[in-house]
């Protein structure tokens, strides 16, 4: 009893320290702000671990209702910007993968009104720049990266939106690295006339990390890290070449794990210690419409991820292509080398990552999406791992024109896992299929999903999270012979993307057989969520998670999951 009440204590006082340096970093963060004033509009920045925020500019009033309609409304229904910890197609968690945000310029004249800088006119789809009384000066700068709305306005119901705040991979159309390129800058003070010098964009990210994860089995591991990231990406040599280049790190700051399994330190630390890593160093070549990375590299495909949900995401030595030959379709292929995984140091290969000793083998992946228009698309990815497992999936969402104040999506998704060649992880035949209903009413948005993992084995996801309509804090709900239902209910107190408060909760149930081979405790997993986004501070972003899972007829005590991220990004 004694012990119990001291863990609790600990845990307690553990916790508070860490709102205390998320408090302080709020108040340091927001006298920085005031400090520095900048004759450009707020321009939000991609986090690492959320979407590009909407543009909060002031244009003109428009004579078309949709800018009006924004400004009541949450984003489309397919921005993920509630979830931090989100990986999937396309959805780009790199602050390099996002349009840089503006510089510093020289004040306007009074001939000459200060304009917004190009990114911030071409990163939202719903803001044109503001009439100046003489535009024929800048023409490039009032031109967005996206001519028509079909090219830069996400889908309504696009794969894969996590409003719920889940951690699941899957396809995201709105931050795919398959879209246009940023238009050139133009706002860089003293040029010196080389893009590859001039156009090069720096970031930092800094985070801060507290996670408490008790098992339910005995074994408890509490974290406080913080670190973050920093890169830089070039401008493009001859319109052909850039470079990319990122390194995270992770500092102890306390730990008290019991050192489960391999997740030492809450899954935040390195065998318990601090780390650093590079994460990024490759060379990108630009062939007409398509973009070709070679070196160290995240991947954010179904399966295959970087699953950036602790301090540092896992990494890939890979060689990929991406490319958008037309409006409709667009794909990534490529090999994947080596794996670094999210505490580690060194790359392994993917099939001894798979738990194939024997092997030394890479992986080779496809995967593409075809919209049919603004209400309907479907993606599908291939990983072949010669001789270990092969992993096809396929998702496809629409809209559900049925109401006009409510508005309805449905989606599908299906995975088939199998063995192939030598069969060195023995027989594998596994299949899951899932189902998923949403509906949204202005800032509420509820979510209804069911999947159901064939008898064999469970889902193997030895490269990444899972894409699992019922991927969970605690569990992916993908057992063998499991059933899972599951829900979700999240309001947006704000009508803003990334502003002010965002609360979600979300629920999911899973039965399993109770006899033969596949037998098992049916459980049930509850998690909440709380977003705090300040308003007088772009890019500053503090989350509150907490998921309790429960074992029925189980000896082992409930499994709890806390988590405190605070998340802050500057480009430069």
């Amino acid at each position: 009893m004694h012990a119990t009440t001291y863990r609790f204590s600990h845990t307690t006082l553990r916790l508070a320290l860490c709102v205390a340096y998320c408090v302080s970093a709020y108040l340091h963060a927001a006298s920085t702000a005031e400090s520095n004033v900048v004759n450009v509009e707020e321009a939000p920045v991609s986090s690492p671990t959320r979407d590009t925020p909407e543009v909060q500019t002031t244009p003109p009033p428009r004579i078309e209702p949709e800018p009006q309609q924004e400004t009541i409304a949450p984003p489309a229904l397919d921005t993920p910007e509630d979830s931090s910890e989100r990986v999937g197609f396309g959805s780009s968690t790199s602050p390099l993968d996002a349009e840089p945000s503006a510089k510093v310029e020289a004040p306007a004249t009074p001939e000459e009104p200060a304009q917004a800088a190009p990114d911030e006119q071409s990163a939202s789809p719903h803001t044109e720049p503001p009439v100046t009384s003489k535009p024929e000066k800048a023409p490039q700068k009032k031109v967005p990266t996206h001519t028509t709305p079909s090219q830069s306005d996400p889908p309504v119901a696009a794969i894969d939106e996590v409003d719920d705040s889940s951690e699941r991979v899957g396809f995201d159309q709105d931050t795919s690295p398959l879209a246009k390129d940023a238009p050139r800058r133009t706002d860089v003070l003293h040029q010196t006339g080389i893009p590859f010098v001039d156009d090069t964009v720096y970031f930092i990210a800094p985070r801060a990390y507290y996670r408490y994860f008790d098992s339910g089995n005995g074994d408890t591991s509490e974290a406080f890290a913080m670190g973050g990231s920093a890169g830089l990406k070039s401008g493009m040599f001859k319109d052909f070449a850039s470079i990319r280049l990122t390194t995270h790190t992770s500092q102890k700051v306390m730990s008290t794990s019991d050192d489960q399994d391999d997740d030492n330190s809450a899954g935040l630390l390195q065998g318990n210690d601090s780390y650093s890593v590079i994460t990024e160093a490759n060379l990108n070549l630009k062939i007409q419409k398509a973009n070709i990375r070679l070196g160290i590299q995240r991947i954010d495909l179904p399966y295959i991820n970087s699953n950036d949900a602790r301090m540092v995401p896992n990494t890939f030595k890979a060689y990929t292509v991406q490319s958008k030959p037309t409006e409709n379709i667009g794909f990534e292929l490529g090999y994947v080398d080596g794996m670094r995984e999210r505490t580690g140091s060194d790359y392994e290969s993917l099939s001894e990552q798979a738990g194939a000793d024997d092997s030394d083998e890479g992986v080779y992946m496809l995967g593409a999406r075809y919209t049919f228009n603004d209400s309907a698309n479907i993606g599908f990815v291939e990983i072949n791992n010669p001789d270990v497992l092969n992993v096809f999936y396929i998702e496809a969402n629409t809209l559900l024109p049925w109401f006009d104040l409510i508005q309805f999506d449905a989606g599908f998704q299906f995975t088939d896992q199998r063995s192939i060649g030598n069969e060195l992880l023995g027989d594998v035949t596994i299949q899951q299929y899932g189902f998923k209903l949403r509906a949204r009413y202005e800032k509420l948005v509820s979510t209804l999903v069911f999947t159901h993992t064939g008898s064999n084995s469970e889902i193997l996801k030895p490269w990444g999270g899972s894409p699992s309509y019922n991927s969970m804090m605690i569990s992916d709900f993908d057992r063998a012979g499991e059933k899972a239902v599951g829900g979700s209910l999240s309001y947006r107190f704000s009508g803003k993307a990334n502003e002010g408060f965002v609360s979600s909760v979300r629920w999911t149930y899973g039965n399993t057989p109770d006899s033969g081979k596949n037998a098992s405790s049916d459980q049930y997993e509850i998690n909440w969520n709380f977003d705090y986004y300040p308003k007088t501070i772009p890019n500053l972003w503090f989350r509150l998670r907490t998921a309790r899972n429960y074992q029925d007829d189980s000896d082992s005590d409930d499994a709890k999951d806390v988590r405190l991220i605070v998340n802050y990004v500057k480009t430069f």
